[in-house]
């Protein structure tokens, strides 16, 4: 599109066992396994979503650690807003770190050029 241009300038992710791209590969290469084995107990916490006293029910998950550490007031949202979040919303800081890298700084509350863009 004439006049529309995106440069794409880091890139910043978070997966099971790594906390960014570097570790995960780091991971992979070193046979490191990042799924985690659950228990019964934690399977049952929250609703159960099938038997798990059936044998073909796999009993594993891959976890993403520090959701619990979201920088509520940072992102403008209040804790009582974020409490409600999708926990898949609280990876903001995997765009923002993806910024930083490039040392490119980002104010939410004045406009700026830059948007972190999270799929």
């Amino acid at each position: 599109m004439p006049g529309s241009s995106i440069a794409i300038v880091g890139n910043g992710r978070e997966f099971p066992g790594a906390r960014d791209v570097r570790q995960f590969w780091n991971n992979l290469r070193n046979g490191v396994e990042s799924i985690r084995r659950l228990t019964d107990e934690e399977l049952l916490a929250p609703a159960p979503s099938g038997d798990i006293a059936n044998p073909d029910y796999v009993k594993a998950a891959p976890i993403l650690d520090g959701v619990d550490q979201f920088d509520a007031p940072f992102f403008g949202f209040s804790p009582r807003d974020a409490s409600h979040m999708d926990p898949q919303h609280r990876h903001f800081s995997s765009a923002l770190e993806a910024l930083e890298k490039q040392a490119i700084l980002i104010n939410f509350k004045v406009p700026s050029p830059f948007s972190p863009f999270l799929a």
